[in-house]
């Protein structure tokens, strides 16, 4: 847990804040549509309370993003975490009281996106990578 918070957490924070803002102006219609099937899947797995496939589809929106910005380097390293970063959301999806707030933090970072407000879009990756790490 101290690795995870002290590590991988901010890593996460940096690398996702600075992927976001450059994906930001380049994400189509498409991309939304694909972003928000991944959120509706979410639910669906979150009323099932599947843990697991929650966790899958959380990792695949972020990994999403981030191959979207365009940022090879960026895509590199969230790769080389990815494997950690899936543990602990498998570990901590069983945690939350309510596991509908993770689709509904990701629909806010799909809002963000859509407004095209850097810092606001800056602050919703930080406070939704923040509950992650929270969740225990």
């Amino acid at each position: 847990q101290e690795e995870i918070e002290n590590v991988l957490v901010p890593v996460r924070i940096s690398l996702e804040k600075f992927a976001f803002r450059k994906a930001m102006p380049l994400l189509t219609d498409a991309d939304y549509a694909h972003l928000q099937s991944l959120v509706r899947t979410m639910e669906a797995a979150a009323d099932a309370s599947d843990a697991a496939l929650l966790a899958d589809e959380d990792i695949r929106f972020h990994e999403a993003v981030v191959t979207w910005s365009g940022q090879q380097h960026c895509l590199q390293i969230w790769r080389s975490i990815q494997p950690r970063v899936r543990a602990y959301f498998r570990r901590d999806a069983s945690h939350y009281s309510d596991a509908t707030v993770v689709a509904r933090q990701h629909r806010e970072l799909i809002d963000a996106l859509r407004a095209g407000d850097e810092r606001a879009l800056d602050r919703a990756v930080t406070a939704h990578i923040n509950t992650h790490s929270r969740a225990t």
